[in-house]
Order: structure tokens, then C-alpha cells, then sequence
């Protein structure tokens, strides 16, 4: 119960001199500045909004901002309760150091999980969803390659599929170049949400171990399909991870294979040999760097095996003749 409260008009402040006439206080309605009903709170109406006030209300018009306010609530209001949201996440799950996890990237026929998480309030027990597995390839647009079906289950719809891209790879053509990313669309309970990225690919994965079962750190030598090699040291913890085209291969610890690599630089258009300066990235990831000689020639002892890259970062110029 409010004892002593003074009322104040914006125009006229003083209501109650020269004929004001003092606005009876049922007709005042208090809300906040969201158009939501305040007991008990002094609240200013101004152009700029409702903000709260001093001991005393000063009332007037209601600013645009509140009426819009008390309009959508009345407008949420005749609509009802907002619908709940059906799909809560999607994503793939796979085997991880022996536990299944969420996982971003697979070898073809891993054996994989697509896990979708629901509201079980608009969607119960048996709801019906449906799983459309999408392939990506660069420079392409998307293709759907599997149609799966599943259901709700304690508020989880659960798929198992073997990871199958499809892919119809040209004979000759570096697999690699044709390692595709992977996604899935799930509806259900009239909503349809996408899943993360998955990249497929293959992968060489092992720990090098000592005779007594210890992480060590080791030199290796693999031949991939089609022929390739590369070579190196695994980590100081004996890991090593390769992405690899798939298919047959061999990998030999404890030794690296290298030879050398020999060649000399010349003038396309002209023959003449070239002395440059050159930068050299190995099939270790490794880089050498330096020049030719005069005669363009470059001989490199203990190179590891495998494919490398030749970068010309210059071509030295032969010194001028001395003067007569």
C-alpha cells in the first residue's frame, strides 16, 4: 500500500496548480522497460524509454518502445507456448585409443556411428528419423551416396554405418587428389539438421617400441602403393602418422633408405647451362637450400628416398668480363 505518492505530468509538473487536475492512479500502468508487469517499482516514462525513477512517478503517454513490448507479449501470448525444438545435435562417432568418440576424419570401412540427439518432449520413444549421407569432392557439388533409417531411443537416434565414399578413382590418377569430406542430414519430428565435417582418407598409423614395450623414437623407410617412398624419423615419442593414398604398402624400422640426387640447370630456350639458387623440399618434410655451380650442376649425398620439390629462388648472373 503506497501512502503519500505524487504524480507528475511531463508537460505540466505541477498538476496541481492553475486547474491541474490529478490523474486518478488506476489508470496508471506499470512495466518495466520489456512491457512486463512491476510491483512494487517507480518506473519514468520518457521518449527515450522506461527507466526507474526517483520516489515520485512522473506518467505520460507510453513510449513507443513499451508499447511494442506490451504488444508482442500479447501477440506471443494468443499464440501459445513456443514449440520446443526436436533436434538437439547430430555428429559421427568412431573408435578412439579404444573408446567410442566423436570423431572429424576416417579411413574407408572404419566402422562408424551417426548419433543424433533429440528433444524427447516433441519427439518420444520410436519417432521416425531419416539419415542422408552427403560426399563432397572439391570443385563439385554435394552427392547424396546412402539413405539410412533409425528411430528415437531415450532421446537418442543411433545409425551404424561402414564408411563407404564411392569413390571411382581413374586408373593412374594419385588417390589422394580424390579424398572427399563427408556430412549427413537428419530429419525428424518435422525439423532436418546437418552434421560436422567428416574427412575420409587413409592413414599410416603406428608407436615404435623398444624390446621392452617403451616408446622410442626411430628411423623408417615406407613404400607406399603405386611405387612412392618416403622416409624419416618418427617422433621422440615413436609416433608417426602419414596420410597415404590407399591400398598395399611396406614400412621397415630402424633404417632409412637414401641415395642422392644429381642434376644441372639450364636455359630452356637457350641450352646454356645456369647457375641458380635453389631451395630443395624433401621427402621428410626436411628442407636444403644453396647454389649450383657455374656450370648449373647440383650433386646431393644422403637424401631420403622419395618424391621431392625443386623451388629456383634465383638465377645468378655471370660476372661481367674485365675491361681491356
Amino acid at each position: 500500500m503506497v501512502d503519500d505518492l505524487e504524480l507528475h505530468d511531463l508537460a505540466d509538473p505541477n498538476p496541481e496548480g492553475e486547474g491541474g487536475e490529478e490523474p486518478a492512479l488506476e489508470d496508471i500502468d506499470l512495466a518495466d522497460a520489456e512491457g512486463v508487469d512491476v510491483e512494487g517499482g517507480l518506473l519514468l516514462f520518457s521518449k527515450q524509454g522506461i527507466t526507474r525513477s526517483t520516489p515520485k512517478i512522473k506518467y505520460g503517454a507510453t513510449p513507443p518502445r513499451a508499447s511494442s513490448a506490451l504488444a508482442k507479449i500479447a501477440e506471443e501470448k494468443q499464440k501459445g507456448p513456443a514449440k520446443a525444438k526436436v533436434i538437439v545435435s547430430c555428429t559421427w562417432l568412431g573408435e578412439k585409443d579404444g573408446k567410442t568418440r566423436s570423431v572429424s576424419e576416417a579411413q574407408e570401412k572404419d566402422a562408424l556411428k551417426l548419433e543424433v540427439r533429440v528433444n524427447q518432449t516433441p519427439a518420444p520413444d520410436g519417432t521416425a528419423a531419416k539419415l542422408t549421407i552427403f560426399r563432397h569432392l572439391k570443385d563439385k557439388p554435394d552427392e547424396e551416396i546412402a539413405s539410412l533409417d533409425g528411430q528415437v531411443k531415450q532421446g537418442v537416434v543411433l545409425v551404424d554405418w561402414t564408411c563407404d565414399p564411392k569413390l571411382d578413382i581413374p586408373e593412374g590418377v594419385d588417390p589422394i587428389a580424390f579424398e572427399p569430406t563427408l556430412t549427413f542430414k537428419v530429419e525428424c519430428g518435422g525439423e532436418d539438421a546437418r552434421s560436422p565435417i567428416l574427412a575420409v582418407g587413409s592413414f599410416l598409423d603406428f608407436t615404435a617400441l623398444d624390446k621392452d614395450g617403451n616408446p622410442v623414437e626411430m628411423d623408417y623407410a615406407v613404400t607406399l602403393p603405386q611405387g612412392r617412398r618416403r622416409s624419416g624419423k618418427t617422433g621422440p615419442d615413436g609416433h608417426l602418422r602419414l596420410r597415404v593414398p590407399p591400398g598395399r604398402g611396406q614400412v621397415k624400422l630402424g633404417e632409412r633408405e637414401t641415395g642422392f640426387l644429381d642434376f644441372t640447370c639450364v636455359d630452356e630456350a637457350t641450352g646454356k647451362a645456369l647457375q641458380v639458387r635453389y631451395r630443395l623440399v624433401l621427402a621428410d618434410g626436411s628442407e636444403r637450400a644453396g647454389e649450383t655451380g657455374p656450370d648449373g650442376k647440383l650433386r646431393l649425398e644422403d637424401v631420403p628416398a622419395g618424391d621431392c620439390d625443386l623451388v629456383i629462388e634465383e638465377v645468378i648472373e655471370p660476372a661481367a668480363a674485365p675491361a681491356l
